[in-house]
């Protein structure tokens, strides 16, 4: 018994459109998921890189450093000049660490809003819950035994 042979027929041009935008939508597909993904590496890699420089600053003011070195604030303003526009920042490097901490704690988290899809949105959350936990503030006492003696503060600490 003998089996006859498909003959192969060449598609016709009116054919080979779909297949062809199939195929360019996969390119494109392809092309827009590998930039994604260079995206996301060089964004963990900027948080990682900023955690690095966190993490240095704050064991020198465990230390009992005050100032930033000049080393490390020529290595902070090149980490700072590499960011994404939206993160930059400008702020003096040359000044007491824990001032320098709370601007790169500042840059960190625009840096992770940008990598969280909705970040932004429970952050605001978040500020919502802050907001009824806080205690509403009154003005001091003028006079009796809550007031504040003069030079000792509201607390009545010196």
């Amino acid at each position: 018994m003998t089996f006859a042979k498909p003959h192969l027929i060449s598609p016709s041009r009116h054919q080979l459109a779909p297949l062809e935008r199939a195929i360019e939508e996969i390119r494109q597909a392809e092309a827009i998921s590998a930039a994604t993904r260079r995206r996301e590496m060089r964004s963990k890699s900027m948080v990682a890189q900023l955690d690095r420089l966190i993490e240095e600053l704050e064991k020198m003011h465990l230390r009992g450093g005050q100032r930033v070195p000049n080393s490390l604030a020529a290595r902070l303003q090149q980490f700072l000049e590499a960011l994404p526009p939206q993160c930059q920042r400008v702020f003096p490097l040359r000044t007491r660490i824990a001032y320098v901490l709370d601007d790169l704690f500042e840059v960190q988290d625009l840096l992770l809003n940008l990598r969280v899809t909705g970040r932004s949105a429970l952050a605001a959350d978040d500020l919502d819950l802050e907001a009824d936990d806080e205690p509403e503030l009154t003005a001091p006492a003028t006079s009796g035994p809550m007031a504040s003696s003069p030079g000792r503060g509201l607390l009545g600490r010196g």
